[in-house]
């Protein structure tokens, strides 16, 4: 093309055959994404699809304006910048909130049998350290899942008797309770604290604490029926789709009735906002 610029047949086969391979690529880049977004799970989805649209997974604050409106570039005092904002936030709206009166009356009824937790064998912590995620960042301590679900047969036996003792005396461990928290922006001025998600890193061994743990209350709560059957999410057999489901069979219902269905949704764009409802 270079050398013969104004060579028609040169030109023309340079677009067919230009065409062709703009053509293939596309066929091939969309194979590989079907392929990789088939073969992913729910979180391994979303990297996918952040890929797609060249999104950066680099959203880490390069400076903030604190609440003297000082800008801060330095690492250290990013970190406590976001480090005290998210540390006041729930007193501050705490303090805010007017209390309407005994949080007595939103309660149904009581549940009669108390709930305690029960010692774990040796195999239940085995089954909660396989039912880890090997995928997920490390914490602080640089302990990869993977390194701890390779040692499972050694570590079972150590970390039940240290969940039981925990259970025993009703203590958690102190250095359990650290994570690594990272700030991810989500909208909004980049610069604004308030607009940066955090999000915590917890170490390997305060998962399979939460794992067993969490299975031992949701039996609880399942076994005396506690939760409402219309709580759809962080629960087996519950999600969108279902809730989606009730929802359109709701609105089909009361049409075939001849009522009149209104909708109130709320999107809380940000954690922790304070919603006053007057009557």
């Amino acid at each position: 093309m270079k050398k013969n610029p104004h060579n028609i047949q040169i030109r023309t086969y340079y677009r067919k055959y230009r065409n062709l391979l703009c053509k293939l690529l596309k066929v091939a880049k969309k194979r590989y994404y079907t392929n990789k977004l088939n073969s992913a799970n729910n979180n391994q989805k979303w990297q996918v699809i952040n890929e797609i649209l060249n999104k950066t997974t680099n959203n880490i604050p390069q400076k903030l304006v604190n609440a003297d409106d000082n800008i801060l570039t330095n690492n250290t005092d990013i970190a406590e910048e976001v480090v005290a904002f998210f540390t006041n936030i729930g007193p501050n709206l705490a303090d805010n909130i007017t209390n309407n009166g005994d949080h007595n009356k939103y309660l149904n009824r009581c549940q009669s049998k108390s709930f305690f937790f029960h010692s774990v064998s040796e195999h239940d912590v085995f089954t909660g350290i396989n039912h880890l995620d090997s995928i997920k960042s490390v914490g602080y301590d640089l302990i990869h899942s993977k390194l701890v679900i390779q040692s499972s047969f050694i570590i079972s036996a150590p970390l039940a008797h240290i969940i039981n003792c925990s259970f025993i005396k009703g203590i958690f461990p102190d250095q359990l309770k650290i994570a690594r928290i990272t700030p991810v922006f989500k909208r909004g001025s980049s610069t604004y604290v308030g607009n940066n998600r955090p999000i915590s890193i917890l170490l390997v061994i305060s998962k399979i604490f939460e794992t067993i743990v969490g299975k031992q209350i949701t039996n609880y709560l399942e076994k005396y029926e506690i939760l409402q059957k219309f709580q759809y999410g962080f629960r087996k057999k519950h999600n969108t789709k279902l809730a989606l489901a009730d929802l359109v069979k709701d609105i089909v219902t009361n049409l075939d009735n001849g009522y009149i269905t209104i909708g109130i949704f709320i999107d809380l764009k940000k954690h922790l906002i304070p919603l006053t409802i007057a009557y």
